[in-house]
């Protein structure tokens, strides 16, 4: 028998070949158009509403597939090679409706139905992956997920209902998927992909999916900015593709150093047990950086280089001490990441060099406290005002070690290294707070915007500071001691 060819995927029960298609082509274009999939719905064609999600599944080096909801928007045919991808048609059962389906129905979540099948898609990844099934972890499960027809509350309760029914499942993984197909949840092609997906080519062979590079010269992950920005460019491209499979990709501890490969993606890190020894309240506060469905695409990588000054992931890696290791073809080499912005869209990097790596602390001091705060208009789901983050050793009642990042302050996301420099050695108290905060406001540059005056973010910079300390130190400084000096 032939082995397929390398850009093969999986699509719902049977192989694809794309072969007459350019790896850079967007997923939901060739469903839509060339699959005549169209029960996958072209919304906003920037991964905001989910109206296009479809499960991804990737097959484990344990030969388990996972199955992720992500948006079909943002993703390219080249990121599919070797994995399943299963849209709404692939959900239907060959009569009546699958347990999902009729909760949404029953529950009154279906008026127009535009948006219907992402909500469908995103459920059943909340079936095939959830660790606990209350209402709102399937409510979380939607987040990425619009309509403007419910007011929610319908899809909501079609959440509870979805997570009584089917509380008790299994742990995720081969036995739980087969108890779904059991109960109609899913159709029996779950079970069988695997197998399938065994007898293609590995999607991560020699490190990269599909493309050379050829037609478009910037590399890419998972392209939730660069698809947005230049997908006419990207479609007859073969980009070089940079996102490997999750088993390849996630984060991994090397001596006292815990390493992220470049393709790690948020999603990647909410899961990470040792990235929640760095940061407690990352499982939680990651919810504010993108949906989701976003969160299972964009990279650390991709965040970084991206180099807007309000980048969250950046914000986050500067108060935990990251450094880059950076590659190309002829070596590597190592840079502390706050070296690596110039200038505003100008970074340190060599022609041809990624970043391969983010190199962090295991793990933190005894007596290390780490903080994230963010304001937008929306608190989810949005692009953020002034985003900082701030690390501190507590020794004998005394700041030591100090990191504080700022971002949407200046023209680069920065550590405030002379604000770090005060605050060594001096007592956690309010009158020390309140002096750092003065400094701070010295080693910033804000400009007036969309998202705020650039007194206005000032002052949100020094209050989010305040938020870190009141966060990490309520013993040590209450908010009314602040608000007693500060008067």
């Amino acid at each position: 028998m032939p082995t397929p060819p390398p850009s093969s995927f999986l699509w719902n029960g049977r192989v694809v070949v794309p072969d007459d298609v350019a790896p850079g082509r967007l997923l939901l274009d060739y469903l839509r158009r060339d699959l005549r999939s169209v029960g996958t719905k072209e919304g906003c064609r920037e991964g905001d509403c989910g109206a296009c999600a479809v499960l991804l599944g990737e097959l484990g080096l344990d030969g388990a597939v996972t199955y992720r909801a992500v948006p079909s928007c943002m993703v390219l045919v080249g990121h599919v090679a070797g994995r399943h991808v299963v849209t709404i048609e692939g959900l239907n059962p060959g009569r009546g409706l699958s347990p999902v389906q009729a909760a949404v129905v029953e529950h009154g979540g279906s008026q127009c139905g535009f948006c219907t099948p992402g909500f469908i898609v995103s459920f059943t990844g909340f079936l095939l992956n959830a660790t606990e099934f209350t209402t709102e972890a399937a409510k979380s499960s939607i987040a990425g997920n619009l309509c403007r027809c419910t007011g929610y509350v319908s899809l909501v309760r079609a959440g509870a209902s979805i997570a009584s029914h089917f509380d008790g499942l299994t742990a995720p993984g081969p036995d739980r998927i087969r108890a779904l197909v059991a109960t109609g949840a899913i159709p029996a092609c779950f079970d069988g992909a695997a197998s399938k997906l065994a007898a293609l080519p590995s999607p991560d062979r020699n490190g990269r999916a599909t493309g050379d590079g050829t037609s478009f010269e910037a590399p890419l992950g998972g392209g939730t900015d660069l698809i947005v920005q230049q997908g006419a460019k990207l479609d007859e491209a073969a980009p070089r593709i940079l996102l490997r499979s999750e088993s390849a990709r996630a984060p991994y501890v090397e001596g006292d150093h815990l390493v992220m490969p470049g393709d790690t993606t948020f999603e990647d890190l909410r899961r990470c047990t040792a990235f929640a020894g760095l940061w407690p309240l990352a499982p939680k506060d990651l919810e504010r950086f993108a949906s989701g469905i976003i969160r299972e695409r964009a990279t650390v990588a991709g965040n970084i280089t991206n180099a807007s000054p309000i980048a969250d992931g950046t914000a986050m890696l500067l108060a935990l001490g990251a450094e880059l290791e950076l590659s190309t073809g002829a070596g590597t080499r190592r840079l502390p990441l706050s070296k690596l912005f110039l200038g505003y869209k100008q970074l340190a990097l060599e022609p041809g060099e990624i970043i391969h790596a983010v190199r962090t602390p295991r793990e933190l001091a005894p007596g290390r406290h780490f903080s994230f705060e963010k304001v937008s208009k929306r608190e989810y789901l949005d692009i953020a005002t002034v985003t900082t983050a701030f690390s501190a050793n507590l020794h004998e009642g005394t700041f030591s070690c100090v990191l504080l990042s700022a971002g949407g302050v200046g023209p680069t996301p920065m550590l405030l290294e002379k604000t770090a420099s005060f605050l060594e050695g001096k007592a956690v108290c309010a009158e020390s707070v309140l002096e750092a905060a003065a400094v701070i406001d010295t080693e910033i540059a804000p400009i007036s915007d969309v998202r705020g005056s650039a007194s206005y973010k000032r002052l949100l910079l020094r209050q989010l500071f305040f938020a870190h300390v009141l966060k990490l130190f309520p013993d040590l400084v209450a908010e009314s001691e602040l608000m007693e000096v500060s008067a």
